[in-house]
């Protein structure tokens, strides 16, 4: 593969990756990092193994509850939102993934991502009169006696599982010495856990979860200009994900994210890039109707690099550092989104 179209691979997986990922509350973290170098060569495999970390909290001292703004319940088995239920404090997400490509011919490839292990865990401070109950026999605040008062201890939720396979495709709609373009489009399975249940046996809360439970679409489309003969790259990038309802009859919001970033392939075996992004999601909706705390729109700069470790073998990091976030009612906001793996090709 030459130069442009390797800085356009790199470019590429900044898109797909941290971008989609981001953040758990309202996305369930789909993770498709997609880090492979964009299109490979006819008859070529890359495989990648991905580690990746996300944290989530509140502004300010996140073990007093009398700061943190409450947030609903999704209660699947009586099909009911209670509003004001509990109050987010942290929200911590690691995941291992394994990404496979291989190039049917010199213009696509086709692209497996396996979630192999989600581990999710989250802190909230529940309503004093709902501690220790289980979900069915919650009921809403009651302001006029009292029931607004939070317990004075977090209650912990986890969860792990193998999430969501996606099956996809990357296809070069032109590359020449100094331009490229470059056209992905995939396709996510329920193929993930989606109805594990906390110790009560009620369902837990749909972001704990390590799939969706529904079929969903992403596509994206990524234009690199190499500034003359030098090693330095510019691209623009777009990313979209329409997600769809599962049989609990709930949606995760859709998705766009834009982008742009340069890159620059030093002396050696470092290439260097930064990227400024944006992204939006929309609200969830549960029964057809927008679930509030949920929903945002976040700006973001991401440093990272790739280093060349050996023939066909990559080690590459990255961090995306959330700038401003807004965000709908009471959410957790993103504190730091890390990538880092290595990737074989052969």
């Amino acid at each position: 593969m030459n130069r442009p179209s390797a800085l356009v691979g790199l470019s590429v997986a900044f898109i797909l990756a941290p971008s989609a990922a981001f953040p758990c509350s309202t996305a369930n973290c789909p993770l498709v990092t997609q880090t492979q170098d964009g299109v490979r060569s006819k008859g070529t495999w890359t495989i990648d193994f991905g580690y990746r970390f996300m944290r989530q909290n509140v502004a300010g001292d996140v073990g007093s509850p009398d700061t943190l703004p409450v947030a609903p319940l999704i209660d699947f088995e009586r099909q009911l939102v209670l509003d004001g239920h509990h109050a987010d404090a942290s929200m911590r997400h690691s995941l291992l993934q394994i990404d496979m490509g291989y190039g049917i011919s010199s213009k696509f490839t086709l692209n497996l991502s396996i979630p192999l292990m989600s581990d999710r865990a989250h802190r909230q401070f529940d309503l004093e009169g709902n501690v220790g109950v289980p979900h069915n026999l919650h009921t809403p605040p009651d302001a006029n006696s009292g029931g607004l008062a939070l317990a004075g201890s977090p209650t912990a939720h986890s969860s792990r599982g193998i999430g969501d396979i996606q099956l996809g495709g990357t296809f070069a709609a032109f590359t020449t010495s100094r331009h490229s373009l470059v056209l992905r489009a995939g396709i996510k399975a329920p193929s993930g856990d989606y109805k594990m249940r906390d110790t009560f046996g009620s369902i837990e809360r749909p972001d704990l979860q390590p799939g969706s439970g529904s079929w969903d679409l992403t596509g994206a489309a990524q234009y690199q200009h190499r500034l003359g003969g030098s090693e330095w790259s510019v691209f623009l990038g777009g990313w979209g994900g329409l997600n769809g309802t599962n049989d609990l009859n709930y949606s995760f919001g859709d998705q766009i994210s834009l982008t742009a970033g340069i890159t620059r392939a030093t002396p050696g075996r470092l290439r260097l890039s930064l990227q400024a992004g944006f992204l939006a999601i929309a609200r969830d909706r549960f029964l057809g109707a927008p679930v509030t705390a949920t929903g945002l729109r976040s700006w973001t700069v991401t440093p990272g690099g790739r280093l060349r470790l050996g023939p066909g073998l990559s080690a590459y990091l990255f961090a995306k550092v959330p700038v401003v976030t807004r965000v709908h009612e009471a959410q957790l906001r993103p504190r730091v989104d890390i990538l880092a793996g290595f990737s074989r090709t052969f």
